[in-house]
């Protein structure tokens, strides 16, 4: 197994990896109801597996807000060609997304 810098190329690749959807009708006043999916384009490697621990977003404004994440070691390569998988969600206050920020555990690799 041949490893390479994980968050290199996780930030090359972040464009592709995300889709948010807002649903209003779940929303309280204020607040947005948001929901991560992870998705990838195919790639030359074997496996990409991320060790997710948190996902958190940081608003208009600059607040930060934790998500509920579903925990665990995803193989990137697995959701694919219109694959994808919930996660986290969660409600953060209404506005502007400045930024998404995936946080990794330890156990991250790259099989070429």
């Amino acid at each position: 197994m041949k490893r390479i810098n994980l968050a290199t190329w996780l930030l090359c690749s972040a464009i592709s990896f995300l889709v948010i959807a807002c649903k209003k009708e779940e929303a309280t006043e204020g607040t947005s109801q948001v929901y991560i999916r992870m998705t990838d384009a195919p790639a030359n490697y074997n496996a990409v597996y991320i060790d997710l621990q948190a996902v958190e977003v940081t608003g208009s404004g600059g607040k930060n807000t934790q998500l509920n994440v579903n925990p665990g070691i995803y193989n990137l390569l697995d959701f694919v060609n219109g694959a994808d998988t919930l996660i986290a969600s969660g409600g953060i206050p209404a506005g502007k997304v400045e930024q998404i920020r995936l946080i990794l555990g330890s156990n991250n690799s790259i099989m070429v």
